[in-house]
């Protein structure tokens, strides 16, 4: 997706909501590091052995 069409909008709003919006994007960062990195471990648990390797070989033979 083109970035460009987000920062032409942030750039023409005015300053107090590109602050707000860089709050809000500060905010949301440590519970999405926190909820990637669970499912990242779940994922570890449910997928591995021959059933990793079965992934592995199906999507390689797609690319």
């Amino acid at each position: 997706m083109d970035q460009l069409p987000l920062a032409r909008l942030m750039g023409c709003l005015p300053e107090p909501v590109s602050r707000a919006f860089a709050r809000t994007l500060q905010v949301g960062t440590r519970p999405f590091h926190f909820i990637n990195y669970q499912s990242d471990r779940g994922a570890a648990r449910m997928i591995h052995g021959p059933r990793l390797i079965r992934w592995f070989d199906r999507t390689f033979d797609v690319l």
